[in-house]
């Protein structure tokens, strides 16, 4: 937010500094009053001023004595400066104004348009100026963060993919078949990690330059999220005592996914700075209408010179990092999920040595509070969040899918795995050869890129809509983007399922397993 705009008026008498305040009242600037040089030099010292009005005729310092000296002060050599003089137009006097420092004269008594037009200039001037170096800062900044992005993200990125290139080179080789599902773990493991990353990338860009977080609210109770985010953390880290406690009722209208994230990056940072044999402590506090409260605490400190940067983007760039500490994105994504619900979160340091974020969440207008069922709560969101593969079409007929992506590696390889469980399967490169396919192959299942050569998969999909056999159809949007705009979007277009990539095998055979009574015969 740029800085009101300032302007200093300097004269002897109490009535001709309240007629120019007077008169540049309409201009909505901050006016400083000074009646001698003296005090005049004082507020320059505290201010930065637009304008200077210095009437001419002073006892002890003159307006000229006083323009001479802001002249000599770097601080205050740029400041314009119209002399106010009540003397006659006499040519040496302005002359001696002019060498002075001055831009302009003006005659007591003072023209208010005349006046009006010449303060006005300076003050857009000076307005100009401060949202210039507010947008220099803006660059800036945004510049530094882009060069740390790229530096971190491609040293982060490097390891998992190495994980993968190694773990598919001992693949091609023909291991030992025992060996697969070893192999096949860590390459899941690495993927995973990537994944991770770029969700971080893209949270980033979300929350600089596309408006914000996209929430999807739905009623929830917050104990059973925080039961299986720690069941997930405890898999990690089993020599770690997490001591969960759950006062009142802590239910209310959330997105699960966020806060589930949101809890994810808290423990993971409780786990990771934590001290060694001191247990992590959850708090979720109820007893408030219309909000909730959590606090993740973990022994040791938190450096104070660090405390006010720890939900700066990349802050860990900070500090040397670990091997496994990521892109230094954690925090602040869980700054920016919990403002989009209308929350706030913060952090400080207790006396006992113990490092404590603290977030409040506001309950949601719709929900009506009831006896809290934690432990129903619990096991659900345990069972949600497992990424145990869901079977897909046990003991039902397989369907008939069409996989259409542009880059064939993905195409091929996500046919292949629907294929496994008994399905048919076609696959097409491109826009007008999924229609041409689709005709021919009849498929009760679409999975459609959207980024399609020819004819993108907005217009496939609208195209298969439009014939006959294609109504009962079901298609299934695959595409990197995940905003509110972008599933609108899809659904307009005709799709029945949005899946974000990389595709999430369980959301994808959950998505399968309950078609066989929409699907077409």
């Amino acid at each position: 937010m740029l800085n009101q705009v300032k302007c200093l008026i300097v004269d002897d008498l109490e009535e001709n500094l309240l007629a120019l305040s007077a008169l540049l009242e309409p201009y909505d600037v901050e006016l400083l009053r000074a009646r001698s040089g003296s005090e005049a030099l004082e507020l320059l010292l505290a201010h930065d001023v637009a304008l200077a009005l210095l009437d001419v005729q002073m006892p002890d310092m003159d307006g000229f004595q006083l323009a001479e000296l802001m002249r000599g002060s770097e601080r205050t050599r740029s400041i314009p400066i119209i002399f106010v003089t009540a003397g006659a137009h006499e040519p040496h006097r302005v002359f001696k104004g002019y060498e002075s420092g001055a831009v302009d004269f003006l005659h007591k008594p003072v023209d208010p348009l005349i006046l009006g037009s010449k303060v006005s200039v300076f003050f857009q001037l000076y307005r100009q100026k401060l949202q210039l170096a507010e947008d220099l800062r803006e660059r800036t900044e945004t510049l530094r963060l882009n060069e740390m992005f790229v530096a971190i993200l491609g040293h982060d990125l490097r390891t998992p993919l190495s994980t993968i290139l190694t773990s598919t080179e001992l693949l091609r080789r023909s291991p030992d078949p025992e060996s697969v599902a070893q192999i096949a773990e860590r390459v899941r493991a690495g993927a995973r990690r990537m994944q991770a990353l770029v969700e971080n990338v893209l949270d980033l860009a979300r929350a600089r330059l596309a408006g914000g977080i996209p929430l999807k609210r739905e009623e929830m109770d917050l104990a059973g999220l925080i039961s299986s985010s720690v069941q997930e953390q405890q898999s990690v880290a089993p020599q770690v005592r997490f001591d969960v406690r759950t006062e009142g009722d802590v239910r209310g209208e959330w997105d699960s996914d966020r806060l589930n994230q949101v809890l994810a990056n808290l423990l993971g940072n409780a786990l990771q700075h934590g001290e060694a044999g001191k247990p992590i402590e959850i708090m979720a506090e109820g007893t408030r209408p219309d909000w909730v409260s959590l606090t993740v605490s973990n022994a040791g400190r938190i450096p104070t010179e660090a405390l006010p940067h720890v939900f700066d983007p990349f802050a860990a760039a900070r500090r040397p990092r670990g091997r496994n500490e990521g892109l230094g994105l954690g925090l602040y994504i869980v700054r920016q999920i919990v403002a989009a619900h209308g929350g706030e979160v913060g952090v400080h340091v207790e006396e006992a040595g113990r490092t404590v974020f603290r977030l409040t969440l506001p309950r949601g207008g719709r929900v009506r509070l009831r006896p809290s069922s934690s432990a129903a709560a619990s096991e659900t969101t345990a069972t949600s969040t497992s990424s145990a593969a869901v079977p897909a079409n046990t003991g039902t007929p397989p369907l008939r899918i069409l996989v259409v992506d542009d880059n064939r590696d993905s195409a091929d390889s996500l046919a292949i795995l629907l294929e496994l469980d008994g399905n048919e399967l076609r696959t097409a490169y491109d826009g007008v050869e999924a229609v041409e396919v689709a005709a021919e192959f009849r498929p009760d299942v679409v999975l459609l890129d959207l980024g399609l050569p020819r004819l993108d998969g907005y217009q496939a999909a609208q195209r298969i809509r439009s014939e006959p056999w294609g109504e009962k159809v079901v298609l299934v949007a695959l595409t990197g983007w995940d905003h509110d705009d972008d599933r609108r979007r899809t659904s307009e277009a005709g799709f029945d399922q949005h899946l974000v990539k990389p595709v999430d095998s369980v959301a994808l055979m959950k998505i399968l397993s309950d078609l066989p009574a929409r699907a077409p015969t």
